[in-house]
């Protein structure tokens, strides 16, 4: 019988390790998406999304056709590598509608390149893993080395963004298990599995675009074993006076309680450089 050829994975070890040694393979990651295009100091630009008019839409259904509706608010998006990402409405806006704006300023204005393994969380992410009991296994698929890295909790933690950040809806508290995938040549994530007391069991997968000497997380998806939860977030990016810059972001989201799908375009950048903001 001939089976079609596949990457077939080796274990070359799973054996407890020091959390010096799995804290600094982390923070190598980490290194790697904060230091993604050094260059770019700064940026704003504008997004566009057809929620705003939605919102508006049934917040004025029962007004007379007569009536004049508010106009929808534009939104901006700031960007800077010190302190990361905020969206925010030019000029004044409704109550509900900025509450939405605060819904997306949290769904969208988040770094992707610093949404795992956080930089400025590095000494949460080391108390963390020395509360837990550490386990380190290395795969082989194909050339690949990757390492399995998983972190089991005595007694369930509130984790406050030291692995991911709050964007995507997963869990922060109550964390039993984290299994981190990691590339150990590319020092980049592949994957997490998180386990939550008395919640469902959450695989996060990463994919990512390599362009030029650069890799860049486009492709984020949140699944259940069950079915029910199937979150997908999709970046495209665009080359734009030099960097690579997101110009459409499309989430879906598929759970129990919610079935949505969110589309945000981004236009007119206006860019600061490194040389530029000296």
């Amino acid at each position: 019988m001939r089976y079609p050829a596949i990457a077939i994975t080796f274990l070359l070890f799973f054996t407890p390790l020091s959390a010096l040694a799995q804290s600094s393979l982390i923070e190598e990651v980490s290194r790697t998406y904060a230091n993604s295009q050094p260059n770019l100091e700064s940026y704003r630009v504008d997004l566009k999304t057809d929620k705003i008019a939605e919102m508006i839409a049934r917040m004025t259904a029962s007004m007379p056709p007569e009536m004049q509706r508010p106009a929808e608010p534009k939104l901006v998006k700031y960007w800077r590598r010190d302190t990361g990402s905020t969206v925010r409405a030019d000029g004044a806006v409704m109550p509900n509608m900025q509450q939405m704006i605060n819904r997306f300023s949290q769904q969208f204005a988040f770094d992707i390149g610093r949404f795992f393994f956080p930089p400025d969380q590095s000494d949460q992410r080391a108390a963390l893993i020395k509360q837990a009991e550490v386990k380190s296994a290395d795969t082989q698929i194909g050339n690949e080395i990757m390492n399995n890295i998983e972190l089991l909790f005595a007694k369930p933690a509130t984790i406050s963004g030291a692995f991911y950040g709050i964007g995507l809806d997963l869990p922060q508290d109550g964390i039993t298990r984290l299994e981190f995938e990691l590339d150990r040549k590319k020092k980049l994530l592949r994957q997490i599995v998180i386990e939550t007391e008395g919640g469902p069991r959450l695989t996060v997968a990463i994919r990512h675009s390599e362009i030029g000497d650069e890799q860049f997380p486009v492709d984020i998806r949140v699944t259940s074993p069950d079915g029910k939860i199937d979150d997908h977030f999709v970046t495209t990016l665009a080359t734009i006076a030099s960097f690579q810059l997101p110009t459409r972001q499309v989430r879906n989201i598929r759970r129990p309680d919610v079935v949505e799908e969110m589309l945000v375009e981004f236009s007119n950048y206006k860019i600061t450089t490194k040389a530029d903001a000296k």
